[in-house]
């Protein structure tokens, strides 16, 4: 039987594992940390018991690689699917509901949803259509421009357009306009608006993520008789003749394998190592994303959520027994100081939700400073490639060349990318 080593435990590496195993190759999966998942996992608050995220708390209908994960594990059904694209968002105390219908056909009722979005004046509505409904007619890409000059070159810089794709970029690509490439925004706009009803739904999981995207990914590797192995971190990797002979950790060495998937953080010793070219490295910045959760109950309905605009808070996510704040590209406003933080977060939970007298002991900050690369227009033209100089290694992690942002869909698809080098490798 064909065996394959996979370092790295997120979900990158989970990905390519399950994928394998599907193939009836034999997995030994190991992981550096006491726990799988990498940045998207679920945890238990030592005081209350409740279970919190530390992660992404939205998917997209048009995830079709997660979608697909999710099918083979069997965790689909922890998803909450709604019939088309629903959200609600708000500006100071006024709230905006974008709905597009379900039942009509898809363009028109993008059409119609958009029309019914009151957040814009009608001009502003007839120039977003403009721009959206123009992308399925003009393929060119804008390589050379950021999202902010390119938005602007399309007409959609009056002041709410301006501000609606603001926090359409940062919820989406963890970073300023001014700071995105414009050839990946226009990627998650074509995916998101232009491919279907379905696609452009937004997905609430109705579970922690560990539950709907670890622990039910381990099971399978274990019914396939695969080996997951945690707390143990690689210290270096023995080439020779373009190919890895054997994996050095800190208990053993390991020789037993016919290919090795390398599904580290980008920034790690053992990716910076490998990789032809580690200057390439310099092009990966990272931004910070801050989650709040605040283990008290409000009135809103659980696993529905709400985008704000003009805000500091970016959403809020509602659950069961408590709430959850996201703040992207957090990293100039969380470095002003955790207290300073902390007070700007209750004065705008005031404003927007009328929560006051918050004690500190119901709010827990969750900080990952590395959270997602900022994809910038000369990042996005050397992406480092999952194909490396040795014959039985590949690489992946969402940093790869899946043409996608850092999101959980983009490792997912590196996972699976690398498991197709692999068997096309055995072939």
């Amino acid at each position: 039987m064909t065996r394959c080593l996979i370092i790295g435990g997120g979900l990158a590496g989970l990905s390519a594992a399950v994928h394998l195993s599907q193939k009836n190759i034999s997995i030994e999966l190991l992981e550096s940390s006491p726990k799988l998942g990498g940045r998207a996992y679920s945890f238990i608050d030592s005081r209350t018991g409740i279970e919190l995220d530390n992660g992404q708390h939205l998917l997209m209908g048009c995830y079709s690689y997660t979608l697909e994960y999710l099918n083979i594990i069997n965790s689909l059904h922890l998803l909450q699917f709604p019939e088309s694209l629903s959200a609600l968002f708000q500006d100071g105390q006024q709230k905006y509901h974008l709905k597009v219908p379900g039942k009509i056909p898809f363009p028109l009722n993008l059409i119609l949803g958009l029309l019914g979005f009151n957040y814009f004046s009608l001009s502003e509505k007839i120039s977003l259509m403009k721009f959206i409904t123009g992308l399925r007619i003009f393929s060119d890409s804008p390589y050379a421009l950021n999202a902010e000059e390119w938005l602007k070159s399309m007409g959609q810089d009056a002041p709410r357009l301006r501000e609606f794709w603001r926090l359409m970029i940062v919820s989406a690509l963890n970073c300023k306009p001014e700071e995105a490439s414009a050839s990946v925004l226009r990627l998650v706009i074509t995916e998101m608006f232009m491919r279907g009803t379905r696609e452009s739904s937004l997905l609430v999981p109705k579970t922690g993520l560990s539950r709907l995207l670890i622990v039910p990914a381990v099971e399978l590797i274990k019914r396939s008789e695969g080996v997951i192995t945690l707390s143990e971190r690689v210290k270096k990797v023995i080439t020779s003749d373009r190919k890895v002979l054997a994996v050095i950790t800190e208990q053993r060495e390991i020789r037993n394998f016919d290919f090795v998937i390398i599904a580290a953080p980008v920034h790690s010793d053992i990716v910076k190592n490998i990789i032809s070219y580690p200057d390439l490295l310099d092009k990966y910045s990272h931004s910070l994303i801050v989650s709040v959760h605040v283990l008290r109950k409000t009135e809103y309905p659980p696993n529905s959520f709400t985008g704000f605009f003009n805000s500091v808070i970016h959403w809020i996510f509602f659950h069961e027994n408590h709430f959850s704040l996201v703040i992207s590209s957090a990293k100039e406003l969380y470095e002003k100081g955790k207290d300073n933080f902390l007070n700007l977060i209750k004065t705008e939970l005031s404003e927007k939700l009328g929560i006051t007298d918050l004690p500190d002991e119901e709010i827990r900050i969750l900080t990952e400073k590395r959270a997602t690369f900022i994809p910038s227009v000369n990042l996005q033209k050397s992406r480092i490639s999952a194909i490396t100089n040795y014959s039985n290694l590949f690489l992946a992690g969402d940093y790869t060349d899946t043409g996608l942002p850092s999101t959980i869909e983009g490792a997912i698809k590196s996972g699976k990318k690398a498991s197709e080098l692999v068997i096309k490798s055995m072939s």
